[in-house]
């Protein structure tokens, strides 16, 4: 455990490296997320689904993770 705490903590290049490469990533994510909720708005406009909502809800719960993703790997990494 006392490695990975080093690790986490240290200011070598690769952990800075591996830092700013979890922040992109969590940021990319927060990014393909908000674009899939924009896609099922677009779609259930264009093709007839009865689903009540649920492709709705399940984009917005997507969204919700990504942000809790980039919020952690701020505060974390």
């Amino acid at each position: 455990m006392d490695i990975l705490v080093d690790f986490i903590t240290g200011d070598n290049l690769l952990s800075t490296f591996l830092k700013l490469f979890g922040i992109v990533l969590g940021l990319l994510y927060l990014f393909f997320s908000i674009i899939v909720v924009q896609q099922v708005r677009t779609m259930k406009k264009v093709v007839q689904i009865e689903d009540s909502g649920t492709l709705t809800f399940v984009s917005h719960i997507q969204v919700m993770l990504a942000l809790l993703v980039v919020i952690f790997a701020l505060f974390i990494l």
